[in-house]
């Protein structure tokens, strides 16, 4: 029974990761051989579902500001998750989670998806690292919500990236623009709730600064 409760939290942990970085480059919704390898090391290894998040959104930062034509994959992440887990601090509750990730007044905290998260956020329980990967998780609901909801302005959204990375298109290839493209798209939705990531949940853990 030990070993199936052991194996059901590692597969819970694994969904999360996938889901997040899904969530933030689009495409194909499973990972490479290559990725499930990597991940299924770090959980053995002990490394925090919050550490291996913040890890991504650190290299999707990275990846928006130089513009990066390779493909954003787990692989891609190695180096930061892993420098990352070497400088963890001890775990801390904080002591009001919905205040520390709330938008700043006259920002999009007018959305009413907004408040819902917080409000949820505000009622998780647990020992802190189970309570930082629900918040995450609520994140990430949430950020899949919005762009699932934005309707004709996805389309816009990626005519917009499309424009602006157009002198990578040939580097690309087809397959390969359309997958920078939606990246491009879905990190300008997620620009507008600065608050609601990963990066702010690791640092109201304790867990350091980027």
């Amino acid at each position: 029974m030990q070993g199936s409760t052991v194996d059901a939290e590692a597969a819970a942990c694994a969904e999360e990761v996938r889901a997040w970085l899904v969530q933030l480059r689009g495409g194909a919704p499973f990972l490479s051989a290559a990725d499930g390898k990597l991940l299924a090391d770090w959980l053995e290894a002990r490394i925090p579902v919050l550490t291996i998040l913040h890890g991504i959104e650190v290299v999707a930062e990275r990846r928006r500001a130089k513009r990066t034509r390779t493909p954003f994959t787990l692989v891609s992440c190695r180096g930061t998750v892993e420098k990352l887990s070497k400088r963890a601090a001890a775990w801390r509750v904080p002591t009001d989670l919905r205040s520390a990730l709330a938008p700043a007044p006259g920002g999009p905290g007018a959305d009413p998806r907004v408040d819902g998260v917080l409000v949820q956020l505000a009622a998780l329980e647990g020992e802190a690292p189970e309570r930082a990967r629900q918040a995450c998780a609520l994140l990430r609901a949430f950020h899949a919500d919005v762009w699932d909801a934005l309707g004709d302005e996805r389309a816009a959204l990626l005519t917009d990236a499309e424009a602006d990375l157009v002198d990578l298109a040939p580097l690309l290839g087809e397959e390969g623009f359309a997958r920078a493209c939606e990246e491009h798209a879905r990190d300008r939705v997620r620009a507008r709730y600065p608050t609601l990531s990963a990066t702010r949940v690791w640092e109201e853990f304790g867990l350091g600064m980027v």
